[in-house]
């Protein structure tokens, strides 16, 4: 695909949340890419949404890339009982996702944000079974191989 790629295109997101559904719709107008509601309930959680993004390949691309990093980071909460288990925080920075073990947290920054974020986020919600009730260091060392080459674990 090229920059100058204008052929139509759609893109499903899915768990966008009332309130995020307006901010999603002003940016997809400013950049001319029609938005549609999936009536159904959520995947995931029945109180979000799923829309469909239509347009120009590029011009979804960006409404997509655009509101994904408006929604910040990603918290996935290992604790027993943790309701909801992943969200996204405006409060961390786009690319930083935030595993928060029954002894500690434990940060996973993704270097290329921009197309590896979603991937690593996947990537780790794959193997969610395993991590949760995991200690800190359990979760950095099951953590480790998933999102090895797409993201940093410090320390």
């Amino acid at each position: 695909m090229t920059d100058n790629d204008n052929s139509a295109t759609a893109q499903k997101w899915e768990e966008v949340t009332p309130e995020e559904l307006e901010e999603l719709r002003q940016i997809a107008q400013e950049h001319g890419v029609s938005l549609e509601v999936d009536e159904e309930e959520g995947f995931v959680d029945p109180a979000t949404l799923t829309v469909l993004l239509l347009g120009a390949s590029l011009a979804v691309a960006t409404v997509a890339y655009l509101f994904d990093q408006r929604r910040g980071g990603q918290v996935i909460d290992l604790r027993p009982g943790a309701d909801p288990i992943a969200r996204r925080d405006r409060g961390l920075i786009y690319g930083l996702i935030l595993l928060v073990a029954v002894d500690g947290k434990v940060e996973v920054s993704v270097e290329e944000p921009k197309g590896m974020f979603g991937q690593v986020i996947e990537a780790l919600k794959a193997v969610l079974g395993d991590l949760l009730g995991a200690t800190a260091k359990e979760a950095k060392e099951l953590a480790s191989p998933v999102v090895q080459g797409k993201a940093n674990l410090p320390g």
